[in-house]
């Protein structure tokens, strides 16, 4: 048994890469078969994810290839909806400072 993720074009629905992982275990999860698709995301592009995958680390990663991100907010992240631009009813921008590199 594997897990298998793509990136997929909602434009047209075709498959523009996908990467398989082991079902469990170190290296196995969703942001690591995301990580290794990454080169597959263009400068311009939208990538829409749930809220599993909005890391800092993901975004920024993505960001940096002058792709837009779109992500639900992972539920422990609270927000303050005094701050950002606020775009519509719980619907808002915001920047997050980096945090500590978990890497060490």
């Amino acid at each position: 048994m594997v897990r298998i993720g793509a990136l997929i074009g909602l434009a047209s629905g075709a498959v523009l890469g996908y990467q398989l992982t082991p079902l469990q275990g170190k290296g196995s999860g969703e942001q690591t078969v995301l990580r290794a698709l990454s080169d597959k995301i263009l400068p311009g592009d939208i990538v829409l994810a749930d809220a599993w995958l909005a890391t800092w680390w993901l975004i920024h990663a993505i960001s940096c290839r002058g792709a837009d991100v779109l992500m639900a907010q992972h539920g422990r992240r609270t927000s303050d909806f005094s701050q950002g631009e606020s775009l519509g009813k719980k619907d808002h921008i915001v920047e997050w400072a980096r945090p500590q590199n978990p890497n060490g």
